[in-house]
C-alpha cells in the first residue's frame, strides 16, 4: 500500500493534484491519500470514487481530509510513504521502517529528503520546491515502484530493508535502556 501526504501546510498546484491522481491509480496499487478537503475539490471527477465523503468499498484507494499517519505507517500493508519530508513525517517513517519517495517543499524538509536519501532509505523527487514545476505522472509511477521494490525487482528491497535497520535502531537507543533515553535522564536529573 502506498501513503501519501503533503503535510499540513503546503498547497500543491491543482495540476499537481491530478498528476498524483493519475500516477497512485496507474500504480495499480492500493493507496491512502491524505489530502485536504479544498485541494480534493481539484481532483477529476473519476477520482473521486472514493473519498471520506463518498467512500467507496470496492475502490483500492482512499482520499482523506486527514489520516492518522502513525496507525498507517504502522500498518504492516504500508510499503511507500510519498512523503513532504517534515520533521515529524520523517521520524514516523523511520520509526515504523517504511521507505520513503521524499517530495520536499520548503523549511528543513529538502534537508530531511536529502538525509533520507543518503541512507539508502528514499529517493527524492528533484525540483518539487520549484514554483510552477508540476512532477508527471511517469516520472511519479517510476520512483513509487523503484522505492517499493515492485520495479524490476528480483524480490529484494533495499529501501526497506535499510529503512527497517534504522528503524531497530531507533527502537534501541529510545529503549529504557537506551543512548537517547539515558541522554534524555540526564538532562532531566540536572533541573
Amino acid at each position: 500500500m502506498v501513503y501519501f501526504s503533503f503535510g499540513t501546510v503546503a498547497v500543491p498546484q491543482p495540476e499537481q493534484i491530478v498528476q498524483v491522481a493519475e500516477a497512485l491509480v496507474a500504480l495499480k496499487r492500493p493507496f491512502i491519500w491524505a489530502l485536504r478537503p479544498f485541494l480534493q475539490e481539484h481532483l477529476p471527477a473519476q477520482y473521486k470514487v472514493s473519498t471520506a465523503d463518498n467512500f467507496d468499498p470496492s475502490a483500492p484507494y482512499l482520499i482523506v481530509p486527514w489520516a492518522p499517519q502513525k496507525r498507517v505507517l504502522q500498518h504492516p500493508s504500508a510499503g511507500v510513504f510519498v512523503s513532504h519530508c517534515g520533521w515529524n513525517s520523517t521520524l514516523e517513517a523511520v520509526s515504523y521502517g517504511v521507505p520513503v519517495v521524499g517530495w520536499p517543499m520548503f523549511a528543513d524538509q529538502h534537508l530531511n529528503a536529502i538525509m533520507l536519501e543518503q541512507a539508502g532509505a528514499a529517493v527524492m523527487l528533484k525540483g518539487t520546491a520549484v514554483i510552477g514545476r508540476v512532477v508527471p505522472k511517469e516520472e511519479i509511477v517510476d520512483v513509487v515502484e523503484t522505492v517499493g521494490g515492485w520495479k524490476g525487482s528480483d524480490g529484494i528491497n533495499q529501501f526497506r530493508d535499510t529503512m527497517q535497520q534504522l528503524a531497530q535502531k531507533v527502537r534501541g537507543t529510545t529503549a529504557p535502556d537506551g543512548q537517547s533515553t539515558m541522554n534524555f535522564l540526564s538532562v532531566v536529573n540536572q533541573i
